[in-house]
């Protein structure tokens, strides 16, 4: 989900009712053990602490998956293609781009070892308990199809 700094405002009312859902079922005493994904859209993480490798076809089925999400290409009061919408397409590739060059020194720390990716997301991953937040995720660098395990969170 994005996180919780996110300028767009849909997308902190994600992150809120998220919140309060979590927040909600804590209260009933409903067991939670999960992982939390804060993922990076218009505003920087201040601590993320995973980035994950895209491949060429993975980023372009994104790119086409952008393309069926009719809010950002069409008005929603005229149906008219937005010519002006911030150009989300051209964007989400800078920020993937950026995110493989960049990413690494933001995840494992400055002067980190060039994975050569050509693309990549940055989230931060965290546990999350009854109790509230948990664990979080030990910093690394993973591939898109690497499944996201217990071993990830520092104890």
């Amino acid at each position: 989900m994005p996180h919780e700094r996110d300028w767009h405002p849909d997308h902190c009312a994600t992150t809120s009712l998220v919140n309060s859902a979590l927040l909600s079922l804590s209260s009933k005493n409903i067991p939670l053990n999960l992982m939390l994904l804060l993922a990076r859209v218009w505003h920087d993480l201040s601590a993320p602490n995973l980035l994950v490798a895209l491949d060429k076809a993975t980023y372009l089925k994104k790119q086409e998956a952008l393309r069926m999400h009719f809010s950002q290409l069409t008005s929603a009061t005229t149906g008219k293609e937005r010519i002006t919408h911030n150009r989300y397409g051209i964007m989400l590739e800078c920020i993937d781009r950026l995110s493989a060059v960049i990413g690494p020194e933001k995840i494992l720390g400055p002067s980190s070892k060039d994975p050569g990716i050509e693309f990549a997301e940055i989230y931060s991953v965290s546990r999350v308990f009854s109790e509230g937040i948990g664990a979080k995720c030990s910093p690394r660098i993973i591939l898109l199809n690497t499944p996201l395990t217990e071993d990830i969170f520092v104890s």
